[in-house]
């Protein structure tokens, strides 16, 4: 146990000098860190706090100014407490140094008898050195039980148990959002921790310098430790007081939070290494450096994920507006690659969901999937359900923001996957450029003539042929109260079927061709021509897409 004023004054050594307690009663508790001899009046200056200062009282001076300014700099500089032994400079209690001693709530003891000094430093020191031995021993038994649960790979939990048994308190592990992660009594406590712990931790607990322990009072009262992960806070460790809290269960917690630290930052470069395997694989797939099927199950295999008999298709996920978000939110470096990773776990775990194998990275704003498919499974329907999930995830880690999904077609074996990689991130780029609304999959298949309007290196060339094309027609709906762009659709959907085109608009035929008359005068074409029938549908699926590209 810490050595205090009031256990140094039940020793044998100081007894027999028949010590009182003259002032400061209420500084009892004080811990002594050292002792020392001084009857020097400037002693203060040589003292660093924790000391009990034995005096003859030479020092003290006679004047009660003096006898004030005297004590005064010793509790300035935290001392333990002053014992003066009388019969030397004093034979009464100096009246003014009592009275400041007490203003001050310094412990102040007089000796009656007289003992030498020498005997009580002895003393004094070897309890005090014994006393620090002891600490560093239970320091290294309890640091070295906490590192072995770390280096067992026992979860957190068990380090947060062995932690709560140590000191007999209930121990609360919360994250840097203030989210209890873990919580454990102490054998044969009772308390309710989790039900009161958020108006608990609203009461303040603010964040520290890392591994410093803070200690409050309160009903019940806490201490608690900031547990760093790298160069960020990773959480609190907190301990509930609701019985003693002395020096072994400062250290305790010190050790155990260290040893929380070292086991996040294991976990952290243990993800770290098979983000970064996954991420080498991925890439190696798509630059064509991975040609055997055997190569790419056997490394998946190594990473905890099953590729055997699987259909293979390539997926890009592009969340919309990412860099705006960026640059809106001045994010720094750190916190964008931690966002990223969010983003590519969300994938990842939007793809196992929908019970499908999947392999993850992120290429620069962008992350990329292998996705495999039972043989069994319809595989539009596995990728429309992963889009869909792919979605919903990424808005909750990205702050809402939307993403843009497409997919390539199934590759054959691993070397038809640098086309389907190349094929979806193409859907995404015609999903963007051509406004496809959240939630949707673009399959690559789907795309048709539309991937090479999207992919004309000038949208303005587009623009322009619409216009050729469209012009007058769209002038003239612009004007009337009866549009006939839907007239042309209708026409051309249904192949030039004017009996069908007139069912789909609900039309007689004398109607249908008197507007489809009126459609081939204003644009100057012959309908019936295969030709422009031809350049009519380009057009109208260029005007679709400029209409998605421009939203409502």
């Amino acid at each position: 146990m810490s050595l205090t004023v009031r256990d140094v004054l039940q020793l044998d050594v100081i007894c027999r000098g028949k010590p009182e307690v003259v002032a400061g009663l209420s500084g009892l508790h004080r811990l002594i860190r050292w002792v020392h001899i001084a009857d020097i009046r400037e002693v203060a200056p040589l003292l660093k706090g924790g000391e009990l200062l034995l005096t003859s009282g030479l020092g003290i001076g006679t004047d009660a100014e003096q006898q004030r300014e005297w004590v005064k700099q010793l509790a300035d500089r935290k001392i333990a407490g002053i014992v003066l032994s009388l019969g030397w400079a004093f034979r009464e209690t100096p009246a003014a140094a009592i009275s400041e001693a007490d203003r001050l709530g310094l412990p102040f003891v007089v000796l009656h008898e007289a003992i030498p000094f020498v005997e009580v430093t002895e003393r004094l020191h070897s309890l005090i050195v014994d006393h620090q031995v002891s600490l560093l021993r239970k320091a290294e038994q309890m640091g070295q039980e906490f590192t072995e649960l770390v280096l067992h790979g026992a979860p957190i939990r068990d380090v947060v148990e062995s932690l709560a048994r140590l000191v007999t308190n209930p121990v609360v592990l919360e994250d840097e959002q203030g989210r209890l992660v873990e919580f454990a009594d102490y054998p044969g406590g009772d308390a309710d921790i989790a039900s009161g712990w958020k108006e608990h931790s609203r009461a303040g607990h603010q964040n520290g310098p890392a591994l410093q322990l803070a200690v409050e009072d309160g009903r019940p009262g806490c201490a608690w430790t900031v547990i760093p992960l790298r160069e960020q806070a990773w959480g609190r460790l907190h301990v509930l007081l609701f019985g003693p809290f002395d020096e072994i269960d400062r250290l305790a917690v010190d050790r155990a939070a260290v040893a929380i630290s070292l086991s996040l930052v294991s976990q952290e470069d243990e993800g770290r290494a098979t983000d970064q395997a996954e991420a080498a694989l991925v890439g190696e797939v798509i630059r064509g450096d991975v040609t055997s099927d055997h190569e790419l199950v056997s490394r998946a295999a190594a990473l905890g994920r099953s590729f055997e008999g699987l259909r293979l298709v390539a997926l890009s996920a592009d969340v919309d507006g990412f860099r705006s978000h960026l640059d809106r939110h001045g994010l720094r470096e750190t916190q964008i690659q931690r966002l990223k990773t969010r983003m590519r776990e969300a994938v990842g775990q939007s793809i196992r969901e929908a019970g499908c194998g999947g392999l993850s990275s992120v290429e620069s704003d962008e992350v990329v999937a292998i996705v495999g498919v039972r043989a069994e499974e319809n595989l539009r329907a596995r990728l429309d359900a992963i889009g869909s999930r792919i979605e919903a995830a990424l808005a909750r880690v990205a702050d809402g923001l939307s993403a843009t999904v497409g997919s390539g077609r199934e590759a054959g074996s691993v070397a038809e996957l640098p086309r389907s990689f190349r094929e979806a991130r193409e859907a995404v780029r015609y999903g963007k450029l051509a406004g496809i609304a959240p939630r949707a999959m673009i399959h690559f298949d789907d795309l048709g003539v539309d991937l090479l309007l999207v992919s004309l290196p000038d949208q303005q060339v587009l623009r322009r042929f619409v216009e050729a094309e469209l012009g007058p027609l769209l002038e003239w709906d612009a004007g009337r109260g009866t549009p006939l762009l839907p007239t042309l659709q209708a026409y051309l959907a249904h192949g030039r079927n004017k009996a069908g085109a007139a069912r789909a608009l609900r039309v007689n035929r004398r109607s249908l061709y008197h507007r489809l008359d009126r459609i081939s005068k204003l644009l100057g074409r012959d309908l019936e021509s295969p030709e422009a029938a031809t350049r009519l549908t380009v057009a109208l699926r260029g005007l679709a897409i400029i209409q998605r590209g421009e939203g409502p």
